[in-house]
């Protein structure tokens, strides 16, 4: 690859995105924290930024159960990954299930309030 990494990526950051939908749909639902009624797409990237696997799901489903969604999709087509990192919003028996399930290591990165770091992001790696 011209950046000098390898082709097959071996870390991911993973995300998700409530967005509004109107209209009639089965998947459409409501994310009560960031009062929104629609769709979640939850995305996995790799260091790069490029795109490794999408889910797109009702906005209802909380964030670690879509992560599940996206785990399984992202191993299909990436089981070299050995680290995912991912913000607050992912902790808890989701660190557990991954390693189980993937033997992958989710590392959640804790929220900075540094000035000029508003958004979650990988610092120092």
């Amino acid at each position: 690859m011209q950046s000098g990494k390898n082709a097959r990526p071996t870390a991911a950051i993973i995300d998700a995105q409530s967005v509004k939908t109107t209209g009639p749909s089965e998947q459409r639902g409501f994310d009560a924290g960031k009062k929104v009624k629609g769709r979640k797409r939850h995305i996995a990237v790799d260091t790069m930024g490029n795109l490794l696997a999408v889910c797109v799901h009702s906005a209802g489903i909380q964030d670690r159960r879509g992560a599940r969604l996206l785990m399984i999709r992202l191993y299909a087509m990436f089981a070299a990954l050995g680290v995912i990192w991912a913000d607050g919003g992912y902790s808890g028996v989701l660190v557990e299930w991954a390693k189980n399930m993937f033997n992958w290591n989710l590392s959640i990165v804790k929220r900075t309030d540094a000035k000029g770091h508003k958004d979650f992001c990988v610092i120092g790696h």
